[in-house]
């Protein structure tokens, strides 16, 4: 099935602006197949010209839309979002760092309807239609990103959010009741996490601040086993204008992890970013601050000080430590 004829148009009037510009027979029978809706032609042809130009904006551009056009056909043939997720997934391999306005305009109106396909799908279970809300708002603000006059993203959001708060709510304070009755830790990271939702959803909310941060009171020392690399704070005090946090690590991960301490990094409630204070923490602390180490099968976690220059005057958000792009764990402050 091929795009609307509106959003055709855009493609149309997008490709011509934009190709006139490019020039170059090399490419034509590529914005052919890309203008007749044969995206899967258009792929194979504009991947052949990016290996001439493999810097070329427009050629990646180009690909990147052919695999969201190509999924979205999929999906509305089969309906099966999966489809079409798996081909937007491939798609992001092929964005520029800097895209052009057009291509931004076109690629929030690509997440908004991926949006819609998670929210219209139906799930086989609670954890998909829980995966599936999220996949939704996630895409959304995506498409709010990459065009804040996208009204019908910034409409359909809003709509998510007040049908949803209530049940966020209701289940973060039914997981949090559960924990303090039958004493089972784990089940405050679970409160956390649906709480931690609703105030998303509804940040004005008093009861779900302050039950939020009630929770996070108790899940602050505790380790999250679901996490592959876990956090716990069990204690903090303030020395001459410095934060000093009581600290574990832990990794739950098949393969060594090196932890630097360089990576760690606390951030406030205003945004701004706190850095390891290594000098001070190496005449203050002495012996007893967290060191860089491997853990591994045999050191499974790492106990220790550290010390960040951060007044107690600082509202804090939350500790984060980043192993790499894919691999970020925070710890969330009540």
């Amino acid at each position: 099935m091929k795009p609307t004829k509106n959003f055709h148009v855009i493609l149309i009037s997008f490709g011509m602006l934009i190709f006139l510009s490019c020039g170059g027979s090399q490419s034509d029978d590529a914005e052919n197949a890309f203008q007749n809706g044969n995206f899967k032609l258009a792929i194979q042809l504009y991947s052949e010209a990016l290996k001439g130009e493999p810097d070329n904006r427009f050629f990646k551009e180009r690909v990147a839309l052919s695999y969201m056009n190509r999924g979205f056909e999929f999906y509305t043939t089969t309906g099966n979002v999966k489809s079409f997720s798996g081909n937007f997934e491939k798609a992001l391999e092929f964005i520029p760092e800097e895209s052009s306005p057009e291509f931004k305009e076109l690629y929030s109106n690509m997440l908004l309807k991926l949006a819609e396909a998670y929210i219209k799908s139906t799930p086989q279970n609670e954890i998909e239609r829980e995966n599936f809300l999220n996949q939704a708002i996630v895409n959304l603000d995506e498409a709010l990103f990459q065009n804040a006059e996208n009204r019908v993203a910034d409409s359909l959001l809003e709509k998510i959010k007040s049908d949803n708060f209530q049940k966020m709510l209701d289940k973060g304070k039914n997981f949090y009741s559960e924990a303090i009755r039958t004493g089972k830790e784990e089940l405050f990271f679970s409160a956390e996490y649906y709480l931690k939702k609703a105030s998303e959803f509804d940040m004005r909310n008093d009861e779900v601040k302050k039950l939020l941060a009630q929770t996070r009171e108790k899940s602050l020392p505790l380790i999250n086993v679901n996490d592959d690399i876990a956090l716990a704070v069990a204690d903090h005090t303030y020395q001459d204008n410095r934060l000093i946090l009581d600290l574990r690590i832990q990794s739950f991960l098949t393969t060594p992890l090196q932890v630097d301490i360089g990576k760690f990094e606390l951030i406030d409630t205003d945004g701004n970013v706190y850095h390891p204070d290594t000098e001070a923490m190496s005449g203050k602390l002495k012996d007893k601050s967290i060191k860089n180490v491997t853990l591994d099968q045999k050191k499974i976690y790492a106990d220790g000080l550290i010390m960040f220059p951060v007044s107690k005057r600082i509202k804090l958000d939350y500790l984060t430590y980043r192993a790499d792009k894919a691999r970020v764990t925070k710890k969330y402050f009540p």
